[in-house]
């Protein structure tokens, strides 16, 4: 149909077969053969002949040509009528804690033609874009067209023409949509266009640019990047503290939104103080992400809450069956994190998984430590895929994975076979920091910023784990746990640093020559009055011993004298 429509736009001229090809497909190959083809089966349709052609002509070699006259009228014809879509049952599930991300989004809209509602996969960007098309849809037309089954992005404006109801199928969609709908005050929203991001913004700058009355409300992991767009990034659901009283509990969205589905899944749920500390350990380990919190509670009745809330402590594959009526995407957690991984380029994937090793929050110097390739460039993406949370603390910009992205990241560096590799290389990053920092051990010069290290303790243990009890690096943990002493003991970690020290001198003590200077560090240690008094090992004497002797074959004077021998 595109070629007729352009062979007629210009009749009885003659239109190469790069004309025509340029035309009809802009950014695909397509060769002489398949034009052929493609016009041997329009003549078929419009009853021509290539021996006696009355519509569509072949000059050998060159091109086509449209041989019959061409009338031209002007068109009488009412717009296309869109399909009304009608908003009903919205409240049928109540909408926890994005009260005000939906007025947020209210008021964008009148300060933007488009806005762009950003957030990891399952933390509510449909629920809220549904909300907000319900109450437009009062006083505009409001069309919602899912993308997350297109599976490419020369469909985009075919799908969407078929979700307004439109019948024309002219070669230019995008003029015909715009046509449509601007006829009156108008409210498109795309749900789930990340993995069409190109296409989708091509598209929403098109119709922008074609009409005047037409607004866009879009959902994706990252923003479009459209001039005039405004953004409103999505947080997880509020989780409340630990200590929380039932009275407490009740008040925030992600425990409101655990008893509500707890109470549809189990036929009747009445909740209970003693179930607030468990249900408020399963809303946070799960980051306070909606769609993670009510497959949760879908569990509850072949799990229970003990036997829950102890297996999201290891992993989450237990998040499996969602509810019938949800989006493929949406029927687990595993499937909704499959579904953004699966949409990063070769080298994001990589990023991603080796940003896995890293617990809690994170600089940039140590996201350059464990990535292969550029890491700002490849967290400030990551970042705007909503992978990666960033904050700003005091001095910089800091970062993490939720838990649940971390641990399926992770499992994907297992897959690799980089896990080890990329757990040395945070082992080693951590070293050199903290013994580079101003940290001591001598009491009453320890750096009163000791603190400000307090971020890397989750990543620290992790290594330390993998380093002295795992299939991890022996000598590099030893020597972590040497760097590690003045935050240890700093921040009081002493039987945390009690178990490291002595795994360390157990893998020294046999093989001594690797790191004597480490070795008299770990002994000085053991000895000191707060670890004694923690109930550090027996046999302090040989400690002192060890540590007198070590470090006075190393010339180290000042462990030396903090062994106590003085002669």
């Amino acid at each position: 149909m595109d070629i007729l429509l352009f062979l007629t736009a210009h009749p009885g001229s003659l239109k190469t077969n790069q004309e025509i090809v340029k035309h009809v497909w802009p950014e695909t190959f397509v060769g002489d053969a398949n034009l052929r083809v493609h016009v041997s089966a329009l003549r078929k349709a419009l009853g021509d002949t290539k021996a006696e052609p009355h519509f569509i002509a072949n000059v050998p070699g060159r091109g086509y040509v449209f041989v019959a006259p061409v009338e031209r009228r002007p068109s009488k014809a009412a717009p296309l009528p869109l399909k009304r879509q009608v908003y009903r049952g919205i409240e049928r599930s109540k909408i926890y804690g994005r009260d005000q991300s939906i007025k947020a989004v209210l008021a964008q809209l009148v300060q933007s033609r488009l806005v762009t509602i950003t957030g990891p996969r399952g933390i509510g960007k449909s629920t809220v874009a549904t909300a907000i098309a319900a109450i437009l849809s009062r006083r505009l037309d409001v069309h919602r067209v899912e993308l997350s089954d297109v599976a490419s992005g020369e469909l985009l404006s075919t799908v969407i023409s078929t979700a307004l109801g439109l019948r024309s199928r002219a070669g230019d969609m995008v003029g015909t949509i715009s046509s449509a709908l601007d006829v009156k005050p108008a409210l498109v929203v795309l749900d789930g266009c990340e993995h069409l991001i190109d296409d989708t913004t091509r598209f929403v700058e098109a119709v922008l640019n074609r009409t005047t009355s037409v607004c866009f409300l879009v959902t994706s992991r990252e923003p479009l990047g459209v001039v005039g767009e405004r953004v409103h990034r999505l947080l997880p659901l509020n989780v409340p503290e630990a200590d929380a009283s039932l009275e407490e509990a009740l008040k925030s969205p992600s425990v409101q939104l655990f008893v509500e589905r707890a109470d549809a899944y189990l036929g009747g749920y009445e909740f209970r103080p003693e179930d607030v500390p468990v249900i408020i350990d399963i809303c946070a380990r799960v980051d306070g992400i909606a769609l993670a919190i009510e497959l949760a509670a879908g569990r509850l009745k072949p799990m229970g809450f003990a036997s829950l809330s102890k297996s999201l402590a290891e992993c989450f594959n237990v998040l499996s069956h969602g509810r019938r009526t949800a989006l493929p995407r949406h029927q687990t957690l595993r499937a909704a994190l499959e579904w953004s991984y699966m949409l990063l380029t070769p080298a994001e994937q990589v990023g991603l998984a080796e940003l896995s090793v890293i617990r809690g929050w994170f600089t940039m110097s140590a996201a350059e430590s464990v990535m292969t390739s550029n890491a700002d460039d490849l967290l400030t993406t990551l970042v705007a895929k909503s992978l990666v949370v960033i904050s700003q603390n005091a001095n910089d910009h800091v970062y993490r994975l939720h838990d649940t992205t971390r641990i399926y990241a992770g499992e994907k560096l297992a897959e690799r076979g980089e896990f080890d590799a990329t757990m040395g290389r945070l082992a080693d990053f951590l070293c050199k920091l903290l013994d580079s920092s101003a940290l001591t051990t001598d009491p009453h010069t320890m750096a009163d910023d000791a603190s400000d290290f307090g971020y890397v303790v989750p990543s620290l243990r992790a290594c330390l784990d993998w380093a002295l009890t795992g299939p991890g690096d022996r000598l590099l943990g030893a020597r972590l746990t040497a760097a590690a002493l003045p935050l240890f003991f700093k921040l009081s970690l002493f039987d945390e640093l009690i178990a490291a020290v002595s795994a360390s001198i157990a893998f020294l003590d046999v093989n001594p020559e690797v790191d004597e200077a480490c070795r008299t560090k770990l002994y000085a240690a053991l000895v000191w009055p707060q670890l004694m008094a923690a109930d550090a090992p027996e046999g302090d004497v040989e400690a002192w011993t060890s540590s007198s002797r070590i470090s006075q074959k190393l010339g180290d004077v000042g462990h030396h004298l903090r062994s106590g021998d003085y002669g």
